[in-house]
């Protein structure tokens, strides 16, 4: 996609010295001239001079800064006996219709365009009424009077280039804003749910540790009556324990969501046949290395890999998925192919990996006109 480029502005020392050389060269040709009269060099001076005044404020003020200018323009010839006595005051004349052009719009406009056009046809076609020796005097002044407009055009044209431009720039950062602001809700969803499953499983671990625990005391209590105290103080911390992190979990939750003390099993890798089932795609599961039980994390954060890359292979226009679960020496091995559209979002399990050391990366099928893989690796840490 090609990009519009900003228009470079001129730096304000750049416009002033122009108007500064303008106005000598006028003073130049008046006064150099040898076809004025010496009465009408005062009269072609201030004329010239209030063209240059035109230009120091035809920014702030462009229709009339042009209608002073270019009257003084067509004033011009009848005060001097001869013609084209200052040709540098009439191309003078000529950004004021560029401004015009850049910063007016609708009527202010057409205004400013009808007033350069009589005055550059006023002049044009008393020179061509006037000169008899031309071979095209009409013609001649037919192309003055249409080139006397260009600038007007080409100041109308820079101006709606320019609010393209911006346009286009505010496009771009409201849609890289909405990007970031969906990445940042992907996160932030992805991350109360990571803390909800937690809680699943620390909550599942410490009601394991506090039935232990408290079985222990009771068979204790035949013997010494230190270790009965221990165990009660294993039980009662399990207890504050599991009602400090429900309490702390629960503002992480969404309003609507579950009740963060409900203990239902988490998915596991186990469980990806029945998911694959439950799928609208044509699967295949293949299961590499030697089975053997994972952590809880992992188990539960491969699921939801998959889970997600067959959720997204679905949305893509996919038919067909192919899961593969390698189990290897230190780590977990996933990858997902699927015939869906090659361009996905960033999955937001990559933070869930990214949370246990893992990594996920998924690329388009090179050669294949469809296609996506995706790949990730859990490393399983043996407890000590």
């Amino acid at each position: 996609m090609r990009t519009l480029r900003a228009i470079p502005r001129i730096p304000s020392g750049v416009i002033l010295a122009a108007i500064v050389l303008a106005g000598a060269e006028i003073q130049r040709e008046v006064w150099t001239t040898p076809y004025l009269e010496s009465g009408e060099r005062l009269p072609v001076t201030l004329l010239g001079l209030v063209v240059i005044g035109a230009l120091l404020v035809v920014r702030r003020a462009p229709l009339p800064s042009l209608i002073a200018g270019f009257a003084s323009f067509a004033t011009v010839d009848l005060f001097a006996s001869a013609w084209d006595v200052a040709p540098a005051l009439g191309f003078s004349a000529m950004p004021l219709a560029y401004v015009l052009g850049r910063r007016t719009t609708g009527r202010t406009r057409t205004a400013g365009s009808l007033v350069a056009f009589a005055a550059v046809a006023f002049v044009a076609f008393r020179y061509a009424a006037a000169d008899a020796s031309s071979d095209y005097p009409i013609g001649s002044a037919i192309t003055q009077v249409a080139l006397s407009l260009s600038p007007i055009w080409l100041g109308a044209t820079m101006r709606d280039r320019a609010a393209l431009h911006e346009a286009l720039e505010a496009s771009a950062a409201r849609a890289a804003a909405d990007r970031e602001g969906s990445l940042q809700r992907t996160v932030l969803d992805e991350r109360s749910r990571i803390a909800g499953e937690l809680h699943d499983l620390i909550a599942h671990a410490l009601s394991a540790v506090i039935v232990q625990a408290g079985v222990a005391r009771v068979h204790a209590t035949h013997g010494a009556s230190t270790a009965a105290d221990a165990f009660a103080a294993v039980e009662t911390t399990g207890r504050d324990a599991l009602t400090e992190i429900r309490s702390m979990l629960d503002v992480l939750r969404a309003p609507g969501d579950h009740d963060l003390t409900t203990l239902e099993p988490q998915p596991r890798v186990e469980h990806l046949p029945r998911l694959l089932a439950r799928t609208n795609l044509e699967t295949e599961l293949t299961i590499e290395g030697d089975e053997r039980s994972l952590p809880p994390s992992v188990d539960l954060t491969a699921y939801r890999v998959v889970q997600e890359a067959l959720e997204l292979a679905a949305a893509h226009g996919a038919s067909s998925a192919h899961v593969t679960v390698a189990f290897e020496p230190a780590g977990l091995a996933l990858t997902v192919d699927d015939d869906g559209a090659g361009e996905r979002p960033p999955l937001a399990t990559r933070e869930r990996v990214r949370l246990y050391g893992g990594e996920l990366s998924g690329q388009s099928q090179r050669g294949a006109e469809n296609g996506f893989r995706l790949r990730a690796r859990l490393p399983i840490r043996e407890a000590a």
